[in-house]
């Protein structure tokens, strides 16, 4: 194998302090990755009767009637047992994972409240059309939250909620709904990427059985990672398992689907062999974004077969806008890499050597000579059509967007030999 130089690595290096402020906050049940956990914290009962204590793995409340306001009269409640700091965007969603157990037109009330309920508190009547006999992702978002005149649920910084409701829910009298998740997600909304790269990162992503070939039903089963970069209009995906490892099996039981923003279907990737990669599923969707333009949302979703569960399993759509950092946490920090080129006799490959704050990170490259640009998310890989006497433009990228220095390597064949610029 014959090696071949790099041109000196540029010295620029971005140094910023990565954010603080937590991706979220658990208030009951599983714990999203990242999140605050707040569980051991919160203590349930009810105002009037209604909630049964026997069920361990989910709350089961039987309404007593809807509030004349949102979660005045009987009610389920949430509260926090101490004192609490949540620091909360001005994006947050709060999301419950709940059903009724039988079908109905009745709606259900929710009030969060700061500081008990007679200070700061905003309400949502959560209507019957998007409650089910199966468990429902809820997601309220800040601005669904009709404030009420009492004040405000403050965001933007440390706010204080005490030792109080923090959570109300109103049913219908002798309507039974459980509950079995609830957490406050602090979004941070999606932002242009420097390279034009759509990015997504979705760690511990819940999964499903399927009614249909990605169509969820029930509660969730399992979890996966998955992250998605874009670039023009291809799309490259990996996904790797959590607790469960993945399951031997052919291409078609890992999957990914990318869905126009009216929700039609439009391509559907397999994994490429071997099924799956030591490192996850890996994919790779020529025109997977359709010609929407990078402005234009999206959905993408995924399948995977997991040791134990039998048949295959399948996540929820997930919002994907290319050209933006679609799922942004704060960082601010680049990673740091270097690279270096070879050719083993047929093809021109780079490794990437990065380190991130993050830990996880994806390689991307232009090359300069020809136009071209190419994701991989494994650190050495073939330079698609380059050709001897290309220049290739190297970075490591974390999922925030933030990018390595630029790092350009020359494709000969020769041995110690150097590209002058």
């Amino acid at each position: 194998m014959k090696r071949i130089v790099f041109i000196s690595l540029l010295t620029l290096l971005v140094s910023v302090s990565k954010a603080d402020i937590p991706a979220g906050y658990a208030i009951y049940g599983i714990v999203p990755s990242g999140y605050t956990d707040l569980t051991a914290n919160v203590s349930i009962g009810d105002w009037g009767g209604g909630y049964n204590d026997s069920q361990t793995s989910y709350i089961e409340y039987t309404g007593k009637g809807l509030g004349g306001n949102v979660g005045e009269g009987n009610y389920l409640r949430l509260s926090f047992t101490t004192e609490q700091q949540l620091q909360l965007t001005s994006t947050f969603r709060v999301h419950i994972i709940m059903r009724k157990t039988a079908d109905s037109e009745n709606s259900v009330q929710f009030s969060l409240c700061r500081n008990g309920w007679n200070f700061n508190r905003a309400g949502k009547t959560i209507a019957a059309a998007n409650l089910s006999t199966d468990y429902q992702d809820i997601v309220l978002a800040n601005t669904d939250l009709t404030e009420s005149t009492w004040g405000t649920i403050r965001t933007g910084d440390e706010t204080t909620f005490g030792a109080a409701d923090v959570m109300r829910f109103c049913a219908v009298n002798g309507e039974v709904i459980n509950i079995k998740q609830i957490y406050i997600e602090n979004v941070f909304s999606p932002f242009v990427q420097s390279s034009g790269l759509g990015i997504l990162r979705a760690k511990a992503l819940p999964i499903y059985a399927e009614t249909s070939a990605f169509v969820p039903t029930g509660a969730s089963v399992d979890n996966i990672n998955l992250y998605v970069v874009s670039v023009n209009q291809d799309v490259y995906a990996r996904m790797t398992s959590t607790g469960h490892s993945f399951d031997a099996g052919f291409a078609d039981n890992y999957q990914l689907r990318t869905w126009r923003s009216n929700g039609d279907a439009n391509a559907t990737g397999n994994t490429v062999s071997p099924y799956p990669y030591p490192d996850g599923a890996m994919f790779t969707m020529v025109n997977g974004l359709f010609g929407i333009g990078p402005n234009a949302d999206c959905y993408v979703s995924a399948r995977a077969k997991l040791w134990g569960q039998g048949s295959i399993r399948c996540s929820a759509q997930l919002y994907f806008r290319g050209t933006y950092v679609c799922t942004p946490t704060g960082d601010k920090t680049a990673p740091t890499a270097t690279a270096s080129p070879y050719y083993d006799g047929e093809h021109f490959t780079v490794t990437i050597s990065a380190t991130d704050n993050s830990g996880e990170v994806f390689y991307y490259t232009e090359n300069t000579t020809r136009g071209t640009k190419q994701i991989s998310f494994v650190p050495t890989f073939v330079l698609n059509g380059a050709v001897e006497g290309d220049i290739i433009t190297c970075y490591a990228v974390d999922f925030d967007g933030n990018m390595s220095s630029p790092m350009r390597v020359g494709a000969m064949t020769c041995n110690n030999c150097f590209i002058v610029n």
